[in-house]
């Protein structure tokens, strides 16, 4: 949750009376945030929240992801008491907020208007859930991935993974400060196994059947081995499809 700085609301309605005034904030979470407020007949001012990307080069589809929420305070600057407050969920680009704030609370030379956004995702980030790194030592070797990679398929990595979070959060739970809870402050799995074919391993996990196989027999025997240790099914299967395609490849070249 971001609150972004008052500003004071008489002097700027005051330079330019009956005609809409915009309020600017700082930008946050990669957007341009204002408050434009427009007289209305009645006496009142519309309030209107603009959130413009402030990242120009982004593509089109990601400035329009925008998620969460706002909140708008007018409050009195010398008793610091709330006058009027609207809340909502957030958007790209314009929202009407409301059309019934009293000019006199506008031109009030003490008043202030506040914004407070708790921005969700923008830009098709996460902001509030950026994906943890998990950390995997096989054999020594140092490895970096993700919960979401990790589960895509079940696999001793998956199984490993899930066990040793519940255990540590039943630690936690519980309160213990000892051994165990020191060392389980960040994910790590290690694995007394050598690294070599790995990394297709976790190519797998990421990129699933899209991912290329190398064209030698014994390298493929190689990584169908690795795939049962790992308790990895599909890749396993995809192996063993490539082993036979080359089967019947030499077959056909004898």
């Amino acid at each position: 949750m971001s609150e972004l700085r008052e500003i004071m609301t008489h002097e700027k309605l005051a330079e330019h009376p009956d005609s809409p005034v915009t309020f600017e904030f700082e930008p946050c979470h990669c957007f341009k945030w204002s408050i434009i407020a427009n007289p209305i007949p009645g006496d009142c001012y519309e309030l209107c929240l603009n959130a413009e990307c402030d990242v120009t080069d982004a593509p089109e589809h990601l400035k329009n992801r925008l998620e969460g929420k706002y909140e708008i305070d007018l409050s009195d600057g010398k008793t610091y008491n709330t006058i009027l407050e609207y809340s909502g969920k957030l958007v790209p680009g314009s929202t009407t907020v409301t059309q019934e704030v009293p000019k006199s609370v506008l031109e009030n030379k003490n008043t202030r208007i506040r914004l407070i956004v708790d921005v969700e995702t923008a830009l098709g980030l996460d902001e509030k859930q950026g994906e943890p790194q998990v950390k995997l030592d096989i054999g020594g070797t140092i490895f970096h991935t993700t919960p979401t990679t990790i589960c895509k398929y079940f696999s001793r990595l998956k199984r490993d993974f899930k066990f040793y979070r519940e255990s540590r959060d039943l630690w936690r739970s519980e309160i213990k400060i000892d051994f165990r809870v020191r060392h389980c402050k960040k994910d790590q799995l290690f694995y007394d196994r050598d690294s070599e074919n790995f990394r297709y391993i976790l190519n797998f996990l990421r990129d699933g059947e899209n991912m290329k196989l190398p064209k030698n027999r014994e390298k493929i025997e190689e990584i169908l081995e690795e795939a049962k240790f790992w308790m990895l099914k599909e890749l396993e299967e995809l192996c063993s499809r490539k082993l036979e395609i080359l089967s019947d490849f030499e077959l056909l070249n004898i």
